[in-house]
């Protein structure tokens, strides 16, 4: 997207997609280039109102998952953003992104947990209750490690989470923390969320019971705000720095 400077404002046109609640919002964040010779220092952010002209709202589409984020996607085409619209100038816009993406990450990865507690809670209530060979299914040792293993996985990721969270409440520098608790929290709902349903067998897919719904939601997760190789890229690059 790019942006030029106009008499009272700015002409925006571009594009954005895979935008939360974008299907439905009045009110939008857009960051558009203003001097592509200045790179990153060139980019600025803008508040962008859904009543002006030149606002094209896309058409929205289902997902399999993530039912109540609203993903979409908008058009500006001649958009006149006026001054008082410009929320963070040329310069400033950049590293005011950097901010925000840390905290969105963190986001990403408290839900995970969340999805995997809640498919925890399932997995254990059902095998708890089902018995086969006269036992219950919790009782056998390959169920059971399955599910010890995903309840320390999402202590491990909780840590994690919890760790990037204070940085960024603290005000601190969060990016390897963030990166590597949406890369392992990600990761892990995908793995164990699945082992919950393994665990319950073909009745884990069933529609009455939310594993399906909440493996759909991981890998939703696993692209949202980075995906997990662009964490371990993030990661990466700063190995020699942390071991080097």
């Amino acid at each position: 997207m790019k942006a030029e400077r106009v008499a009272g404002g700015w002409k925006l046109n571009g594009a954005k997609a895979w935008i939360t609640n974008a299907a439905v919002a009045g009110l939008s964040i857009a960051y558009a280039q203003t001097d592509r010779s200045q790179g990153y220092r060139g980019i600025a952010c803008f508040a962008i109102e859904a009543e002006r002209p030149g606002f094209q709202r896309d058409t929205p589409f289902e997902l399999h998952g993530g039912h109540a984020i609203g993903v979409g996607g908008f058009r500006l085409v001649d958009y006149i953003a006026p001054d008082e619209a410009l929320l963070h100038p040329p310069g400033a816009a950049f590293k005011s992104a950097l901010a925000g993406i840390n905290g969105a990450r963190t986001y990403v990865a408290a839900m995970c947990c969340g999805m995997l507690h809640a498919a925890l809670e399932t997995a254990v209530r059902y095998t708890g209750q089902r018995q086969t060979f006269g036992q219950k299914v919790i009782e056998h040792q390959g169920v059971r490690w399955k599910l010890v293993d995903a309840a320390t996985d999402l202590e491990a990721a909780r840590l994690l989470t919890y760790r990037a969270a204070r940085l960024i409440d603290e005000g601190k520098d969060a990016v390897l923390p963030a990166a590597h608790a949406k890369k392992f929290a990600t990761d892990m709902a995908l793995q164990r969320i699945a082992d919950c349903i393994q665990a319950m067998g073909a009745n884990g897919l069933r529609a009455e019971y939310p594993l399906a719904r909440h493996l759909a939601g991981a890998k939703i997760a696993a692209y949202t705000d980075g995906s997990i190789e662009m964490m371990n890229e993030r990661i990466g690059a700063a190995l020699p720095q942390v071991f080097g």
